[in-house]
């Protein structure tokens, strides 16, 4: 495993701010699961690697992991991708 580039890791950094941002800002032991879920696409962490306004940062996915890992050690939801699996692979 390679480490970080400079670029990534600050990356890694941003996501994790505004991960923990969204978590302070609509906290999810306390917040109906859709309302989060409509949080975190608002905040652009659905699915970063889809254009901004539509749940994404327009940053590659290979980014994703890592934010469903902070949200998971958050207790946040997750989006359930399983489910629609065609259409977020499209």
């Amino acid at each position: 495993m390679t480490a970080d580039s400079p670029t990534q890791s600050a990356l890694r950094e941003q996501l994790d701010a505004q991960i923990e941002e969204l978590v302070a800002a609509v906290p999810p032991a306390t917040t109906e699961r859709l309302t989060f879920l409509k949080a975190r696409y608002d905040a652009g962490l659905a699915w970063v690697h889809f254009p901004h306004g539509h749940g994404g940062r327009g940053i590659p996915a290979s980014y994703q992991a890592h934010v469903e890992r902070r949200l998971a050690d958050f207790g946040a939801p997750d989006n359930q991708p399983r489910r629609n699996s065609i259409g977020l692979g499209m």
